[in-house]
Parts: C-alpha cells; sequence; structure tokens
C-alpha cells in the first residue's frame, strides 16, 4: 500500500470516529456492550451534585444499574466504558475474566 493511500485510509478513520464521538456526545447518554458479555456500561452526564460538568460511567449488570464512577471529561468516560482506559473494568462479566 502506497504511503498516499495509506495516509488518506487513516484520515478518513480518523474523521469517522470524530464523527461518532459527536453523535454520542449529542445524545447525553450511550450505552456500550459487548456481545456475550452480561456487563455493560452507560456513559452520561453525572447525576450527582458535587460533581456537575463532569461525565459519569454505570455500570449494568444482570440485576441492573451496579456501580458507577465519574470521569472529568467525556472522552476519558467513553475511554473508561470501552476499556481505553488505565482503570477501565471492560472485561468484567466474560468468562474469563480474571481481576489483578
Amino acid at each position: 500500500m502506497s504511503a498516499e493511500r495509506y495516509d488518506a485510509m487513516m484520515k478518513e478513520r480518523h474523521e469517522r470516529l470524530q464523527n461518532m464521538l459527536r453523535i454520542i456526545g449529542a445524545a447525553r447518554a450511550t450505552r456500550f456492550a459487548k456481545a456475550g458479555c452480561e456487563v455493560s456500561y452507560v456513559v452520561h452526564p453525572s447525576t450527582y451534585q458535587g460533581c456537575q460538568g463532569q461525565w459519569q460511567v454505570t455500570r449494568f449488570d444482570s440485576r441492573g444499574p451496579s456501580g458507577h464512577h465519574n470521569e472529568t471529561t467525556f472522552a476519558l468516560a467513553v475511554a473508561s466504558a470501552i476499556g481505553a482506559h488505565h482503570d477501565s473494568y471492560w472485561n468484567e462479566g466474560d468468562s474469563g475474566y480474571q481481576p489483578e
């Protein structure tokens, strides 16, 4: 693959990602889940008075809401919900998950 073609492909991926983040942010609440996993996460504006302007990641399992944490930015909350954050529990609920 030529360098020009690779650069064009990466630019297109970046633009799609940025567009997706704008759409998700406009929705004000977005659910993230993996196929075959009983745990999912919803990113939404924080519901706590002392955390105005922050984003909350609420954990759901088969019983319903079962935990949450706050992040200072939307990007950090999404990163946490999809497993790209250093403190993410994205694999929790998978059959092979082993907490450290």
